[in-house]
């Protein structure tokens, strides 16, 4: 049985995972990102709040995580998009030289 406390330990378990999930996307990890991000969402998966019947200070406190979650969220999907367009423009530079060292070959 999981305890209101128990269910704010989740959502702060969980934001410490995004906070890392930010520096790996930022330093391009991406095995360590992927690893972590599974672990993520199967905590996000197991929030269940039918189970509880919050008080107002409860919900209060929740949607406080819950926003901070989704901030960092929002972040990551930044700093993702971001670096995938930086690996297309890498890659499209090698395909570009390939094609030139290809052409004076």
């Amino acid at each position: 049985m999981m305890t209101i406390s128990s269910l704010f330990d989740l959502a702060t378990d969980i934001i410490v995972i995004s906070r890392q999930l930010v520096v790996h996307a930022e330093l391009s990890e991406w095995d360590e990102f992927a690893e972590l991000d599974a672990k993520r969402q199967s905590l996000v998966r197991s929030i269940n709040l039918e189970k509880f019947d919050l008080s107002d200070d409860d919900t209060v406190t929740f949607r406080e995580l819950m926003n901070e979650m989704i901030a960092l969220n929002e972040q990551l999907g930044v700093i993702c998009t971001e670096q995938r367009a930086d690996l297309a423009k890498k890659l499209k530079e090698i395909r570009l030289g390939a094609k030139a060292k290809a052409a004076y070959s």
